[in-house]
């Protein structure tokens, strides 16, 4: 192949942004070459929200046609990013492409997760190959399908001598154990964005809560918390994951009475986030030191402080004290993947995942 970098593109949970990247990997190191966040499209948002309300249903014509026209959005900005930094399709080896995420289906005797964003349109408007679909190989062999990120985490931010937890914050929080004595450790703690996001999307109208405010101003809920908590997916052992399916307002207005004040309820989801991260992190690797956080939630100051109160031993920080802005680690990561997946590297999922067995993740697209 005669390019030299790789695209990734990240759009998760929350739908916050299209983040893309161009990546040049060299071994066991990367270097950042362009990096861009999008706006993500309102109407294919909206149209998403909806898979996930109560009693809706999906017809295959609107499947499809959101699976088309995700993959047109993907494109537009894989045009711009390259055109707005001197580049073109020859210049790029795969795109790395996660997809939306629509449904996860971690247990039973058929796993399977489906992300929207065709592989074949996105190759087919850009001219370059499409790596996708990471996870179901990983759930054929009785894997989880997630998390995936810890791997990468793992090959770029180990650290020989302290044990550092990696943390993503998108609408679902995944920690990564890193311990230089023991076998790696990832998986889905539990909610991070998503409630506080829909919470106060549903009585404000805000896409999300502004570093916290909102959260701040209102008095934590024991009771409520407590509630929370006793759901069986925060003591289920690892390896777990979770998604929107699960954790969503139907969820927690299941579990509301009708006297909170929403505020106050806001204040307690994030509470919420912070407990279920920092007692899976006690239960996992206690002597961790180090805190490293990144996705969206790392810009809620609310959030980070309450993860500082919870876990008063270890220091919590941004990712970016390791080098890399926390706005880009997942959109790298599925780089990568299109990176190992193009040098027929098996990727070790099993770590986290609880697969059987250790493939070369994704499914190729060709021009």
């Amino acid at each position: 192949m005669s390019g030299k970098y790789y695209i990734g593109i990240m759009s998760g949970t929350s739908m916050d942004a299209i983040d893309c990247v161009v990546v040049d990997f060299k071994d066991d190191s990367f270097s950042l070459k362009a990096q861009q966040s999008f706006a993500y499209p309102a109407e294919i948002k909206a149209r998403i929200k909806n898979i996930f309300a109560q009693d809706y249903q999906l017809s295959l014509f609107d499947f499809g046609d959101l699976d088309y026209q995700l993959a047109e959005s993907y494109a537009q900005c894989v045009t711009k990013i390259l055109t707005e930094n001197n580049l073109n399709a020859e210049d790029i080896i795969a795109i790395g492409c996660h997809g939306q995420t629509v449904y996860h289906q971690p247990q039973g005797v058929r796993k399977f997760s489906i992300q929207l964003g065709s592989g074949n349109v996105l190759t087919a408007l850009t001219g370059i190959p499409v790596i996708n679909d990471f996870r179901n190989k990983d759930m054929i062999f009785g894997g989880q399908g997630a998390p995936l990120v810890p791997v990468f985490h793992q090959a770029f931010f180990a650290d020989k001598g302290t044990p550092r937890v990696i943390l993503n914050l998108g609408g679902i929080a995944n920690i990564t154990c890193l311990h230089p004595k023991k076998p790696l450790i990832g998986f889905d703690t539990g909610p991070a964005n998503t409630l506080i996001d829909q919470w106060i999307n549903k009585h404000r109208g805000q896409a999300y809560d502004q570093a916290g405010h909102w959260g701040r101003g209102g008095i934590l809920l024991p009771k409520l918390l407590d509630r929370l908590m006793q759901d069986p997916y925060f003591a289920q052992s690892a390896p777990k994951s979770t998604g929107l399916e699960y954790f969503n307002l139907q969820w927690l207005e299941n579990q509301l009475s009708t006297d909170e004040h929403i505020q106050d309820v806001q204040a307690t989801l994030h509470h919420l986030t912070a407990r279920s991260i920092a007692e899976a992190i006690l239960r996992y690797q206690a002597d961790t030191k180090a805190l490293y956080v990144a996705g969206g939630g790392a810009r809620n100051e609310f959030l980070l402080d309450l993860l500082q109160e919870y876990l008063p031993a270890i220091n919590v920080q941004a990712i970016n004290a390791l080098g890399v802005d926390e706005a880009w680690i997942e959109a790298i990561a599925f780089a990568w993947f299109a990176y190992c997946h193009i040098n027929k590297i098996k990727i070790a999922f099993s770590a986290t995942t609880g697969s059987k067995k250790d493939v070369i993740a994704g499914s190729y697209h060709a021009c």
